[in-house]
């Protein structure tokens, strides 16, 4: 039963990441010279890190909320069951953790942003 529900959430959690990159809008390349490749000043590698941050702290956030949904769906029809209570708990305290990991994130971006300056 408990490998059933697993499987559940990753289909449902690699669909919710599926559908954010089908949702994101398309980027068409426009031609480019061999020599502008890559970022040209120090503004573009920070523009850069703050995209692939939000990014991973959209992703993770999502990743998160859902956990602790499914921890309080879970918690609710336990009915008792110690095993199943353990396993709530155990799905709140990743989600909350998956939460603080997407904080730091941007913590941790915004301290490298004000040693590069």
């Amino acid at each position: 039963m408990r490998n059933r529900k697993t499987k559940i959430f990753f289909a449902v959690s690699i669909l919710t990441f599926a559908s954010l990159l089908i949702v994101a809008p398309t980027v068409f390349a426009a031609e480019t010279l061999v020599e502008d490749v890559g970022p040209e000043s120090l503004t573009e590698v920070k523009t850069i890190i703050t995209t692939i941050v939000n990014w991973f702290q959209a992703v993770v956030l999502i990743l998160g909320i859902m956990m602790i949904v499914w921890a309080g769906l879970t918690w609710m029809i336990a009915g008792g069951n110690d095993d199943k209570l353990k396993e709530a708990r155990q799905r709140l305290i990743w989600g909350l953790v998956g939460i603080a990991v997407a904080l730091f994130a941007g913590v941790a971006q915004k301290f490298i942003e004000s040693i590069i300056k």
